[in-house]
């Protein structure tokens, strides 16, 4: 897996993302413990994830059968 684009997770360009109400500055998208503190592993995980039969078959299933969505497990924003 070559291009994982896990770049989005990652502020690169120092962007003035504001403050939380903590005071604490905004910066890189903060990873659980199981990523080991690395973007490409949290996509690599979610990809993997994504690919696993069940997925395919309880989620993405419905979804191209246009099932509606309050049927499926989804949350949208």
């Amino acid at each position: 897996m070559t291009n994982l684009m896990s770049e989005f997770l990652e502020n690169r360009f120092h962007l003035d993302l504001e403050v939380k109400q903590s005071g604490e500055k905004i910066g890189d998208v903060g990873l659980p413990p199981w990523a080991n503190d690395s973007t490409r592993e949290f996509i690599k995980k979610h990809r993997e994830a994504l690919e696993l039969d069940y997925v395919g078959q309880h989620y993405v299933g419905q979804r191209m059968r246009k099932e509606p969505v309050q049927e499926t497990n989804f949350l949208i924003w």
